[in-house]
């Protein structure tokens, strides 16, 4: 999901975008990083057509090289980066998220696979990876050939 294009918006929409409840404020570090911020004062109008969480099929239909490593290839924008991409090993559980450009947020990211039920928790290794050493959930995380629906974002624990 993004945020509206045009104020007025209200902070509902900026709970759901950081997939958090309304117990929430503009000094909440997700919100900060969302506005392009590294701190306060953060105002509405940095937070007009902002991308924090991203939900959606992401062409699992990727590809399974002979290391056994798979890569899925995707580009969508998630708080002021580019994705391009998740590696997966799942023999060893290694799970790296990969961007072009490097977001505003350096805490963790969850990826979900809504199909399955498994997630991930990736913590950043550079300014443009993000590592997961573990799945939690019933099913496979990534699968070569589903069409598996997921969901990226903030995480806070």
């Amino acid at each position: 999901m993004t945020l509206p294009a045009a104020l007025p918006i209200a902070m509902s929409e900026i709970a759901t975008e950081i997939g958090t409840s309304l117990q929430l404020h503009l000094g909440d570090s997700r919100v900060i990083a969302l506005a392009g911020q590294s701190a306060l004062p953060v105002s509405y109008s940095e937070l007009v057509g902002k991308t924090g969480s991203i939900t959606g099929n992401l062409g699992v239909a990727g590809e399974q090289m002979p290391s056994g490593v798979s890569f899925v290839n995707f580009s969508l924008p998630f708080v002021s980066g580019q994705t391009s991409g998740i590696t997966s090993k799942p023999s060893i559980n290694s799970y790296t998220l990969i961007f072009t450009t490097a977001p505003n947020w350096s805490g963790q990211i969850k990826i979900t696979n809504n199909t399955s039920g498994s997630y991930v928790i990736l913590t950043q290794e550079s300014p443009t990876e993000w590592l997961g050493v573990s799945q939690t959930g019933s099913g496979a995380w990534i699968t070569p050939g589903n069409n598996d629906n997921f969901t990226i974002e903030m995480y806070v624990p």
